[in-house]
């Protein structure tokens, strides 16, 4: 929320696909607006290779979505989200973007929103590994949930669960969504020998 109050029209646009869809930043600014397809009444439908894995991946994108991202669009450039060309300029309006917010994103925004989004997922009892595109489930449950989101922490040797509850201790959720469920960090009994 703090930031999509801070930012601009075509980093609001991205950030509002990249929580839709859980697409990897390579693939939000070259998805095109021939990958869109309107399916129902409540939303479009995004369906393209993924640069990363060369796997098709299809993803749903909500009307505000769909409609943040026309609000940006350029003559004659068919990209969904229209970036910069150069590379170091975006990432230095990015690192811009989260002091304005008050937020410390280590420089990378989208993968912090990409992780607030796989704990909604989770929490709403749907895949984080298919919504994030990864093979392996490992990866999504031990690097992107977030517990103040979706519950607790997954089985973790204790050394490690020790240290990413630490990590995460004073991390606010980018994006609070009503009626999600927040338990504290903790609250659910851990494997044997696990800190509490």
């Amino acid at each position: 929320e703090k930031l999509l109050i801070a930012s601009y029209p075509v980093q609001r646009a991205a950030i509002m696909v990249c929580f839709d869809t859980g697409f990897r930043r390579s693939d939000i600014f070259s998805a095109k607006w021939s990958d869109v397809s309107e399916i129902t009444d409540d939303g479009y439908v995004v369906t393209k290779i993924a640069q990363k894995t060369g796997k098709v991946e299809s993803r749903r994108l909500r009307r505000e979505t769909v409609a943040a991202c026309e609000a940006v669009r350029k003559p004659r450039d068919e990209r969904l989200v229209p970036g910069p060309r150069n590379k170091s300029n975006w990432t230095r309006t990015w690192q811009r973007l989260g002091s304005r917010a008050g937020i410390d994103t280590r420089r990378r925004c989208l993968q912090a929103v990409r992780r607030s989004g796989a704990s909604y997922v989770k929490a709403m009892g749907g895949s984080p590994q298919k919504y994030l595109g990864h093979s392996s489930p490992h990866l999504a449950e031990h690097h992107y949930l977030d517990p103040k989101i979706c519950g607790d922490l997954p089985d973790l040797p204790p050394r490690l669960r020790m240290l990413k509850r630490n990590k995460i201790a004073d991390e606010k959720p980018l994006f609070v969504l009503p009626k999600s469920p927040t338990p504290r960090v903790g609250a659910a009994p851990g494997p044997a020998g696990a800190p509490r």
